[in-house]
């Protein structure tokens, strides 16, 4: 499974932080999560995981990103 962000929620997710705060929470470098977080490429559960922990800790991966099988 490859997870797609939800770019509709772009804004609500950040809650006004830039996405170089983000950086510091996560394991992955600038260009690749600017382009998971505009939607353009998608990304592991591991990834999806590590991008949601850092800013809602409580929350669902599915809250943010959408499932899309491989191939489809």
């Amino acid at each position: 499974m490859t997870y797609y962000f939800k770019t509709e929620l772009k804004e609500k997710f950040l809650e006004g932080r830039t996405v170089v705060y983000l950086l510091n929470y996560v394991d992955i470098n600038y260009p690749y999560l600017t382009r998971i977080l505009n939607g353009k490429i998608g990304c592991s559960y591991r990834v999806a995981k590590q991008i949601v922990n850092a800013i809602f800790p409580d929350s669902k991966v599915q809250d943010f990103f959408y499932e899309k099988k491989k191939g489809i």
